[in-house]
């Protein structure tokens, strides 16, 4: 089985409410946000993906870890999916950057870069091609 490779920022852990022994890390990222529509991923609870965030411009650090909706997080559903990593198993790989300016819609694949930093980027943003919405990725999952 594949794990996706998706961006988070390793400074932003908080212990898990699931298991404090596990950090939990943000998924609500702009970066995130751009792995997730050019792998064509919706998250699920559950899932595993692979984590990283730049280290210096020859290297990345990566860590496992498995995806969750905390359903007693605050702020929108966006910022409620988390993933649940063991910090002390981060591991240093060659650095694999992916344009900032691609941001392909997870259905009919056109780039909304230009079109979200036109008109902002929010939760009810969507593509200017087809409709749907930019954080379709985030999908609050069901009970």
């Amino acid at each position: 089985m594949v794990a996706y490779r998706v961006y988070s920022d390793f400074q932003g852990g908080l212990p898990s409410r699931r298991d404090p022994k596990l950090t939990a890390l943000g998924l609500s990222y702009y970066g995130s946000l751009a792995d997730l529509l050019a792998q064509k991923v919706t998250l699920q609870e559950g899932m595993k993906l692979v984590v990283h965030c730049d280290n210096d411009e020859n290297t990345d650090f990566e860590v496992d870890g498995v995806v969750f909706y905390d359903r007693q997080g605050e702020g929108s559903a966006i910022h409620r999916w988390m993933l649940e990593v063991d910090m002390n198993s981060i591991r240093e790989v060659p650095a694999r950057r992916v344009s900032v300016e691609l941001l392909p819609c997870i259905k009919c694949d056109i780039n909304m870069y230009r079109s979200v930093h036109t008109k902002g980027l929010n939760e009810s943003s969507a593509c200017p091609q087809c409709g749907t919405a930019v954080y379709s990725s985030f999908s609050v999952p069901t009970a």
